[in-house]
């Protein structure tokens, strides 16, 4: 058994092929988890695609002719401070849930993780059956690196 260099290899119809045409039976596990993240993400894709707005069944409101508009300003400066605080807090909180459900995520996927952080490849002990890789839109695993793995993971699980 030969261990490959990435570089050395190229991605065709699925498969990772040497140079020499031959193709390298891959662990179907991993396989399987890098098409998972590919579903996943083009489930995300078409719900943004097919977005439904919400329908506006907000009551009716009567206007009067007679209104008399009156406008008041008041300097609130330590109000202005807490809300500011309170929105930046608020972001926070919003950066550590979509960081959390990122990591969650990737956690289930531990293989790809593993396997975009290396510069070779392993081929699989035995080659039992027909191990495709699926990506149309994630593309070639060669080239994936772990930012693109966790950019994928955060669009993911920000937009479900």
């Amino acid at each position: 058994m030969r261990m490959y260099d990435k570089s050395e290899l190229r991605y065709k119809d699925g498969y990772i092929v040497t140079t020499d045409g031959e193709i390298i039976p891959m662990n179907c596990h991993l396989v399987d988890m890098f098409n998972q993240i590919e579903h996943d993400y083009q489930t995300m894709l078409y719900r943004l695609a097919n977005k439904v707005k919400p329908v506006d069944n907000s009551p009716f409101e009567f206007e009067s002719e007679h209104k008399v508009a009156i406008d008041f300003e008041v300097d609130t400066p330590e109000l202005d401070k807490a809300v500011s605080r309170t929105v930046a807090i608020m972001d926070e909180i919003d950066l550590l849930d979509i960081t959390n459900k990122t990591k969650a995520y990737l956690d289930k996927f531990e293989a790809v993780v593993d396997w975009v952080n290396k510069d070779y490849v392993v081929p699989a002990f035995s080659y039992a059956g027909d191990c495709k890789f699926d990506l149309k839109y994630i593309g070639n695993p060669l080239k994936l690196t772990l930012e693109d793995i966790v950019e994928l993971a955060t669009r993911i699980c920000n937009n479900e």
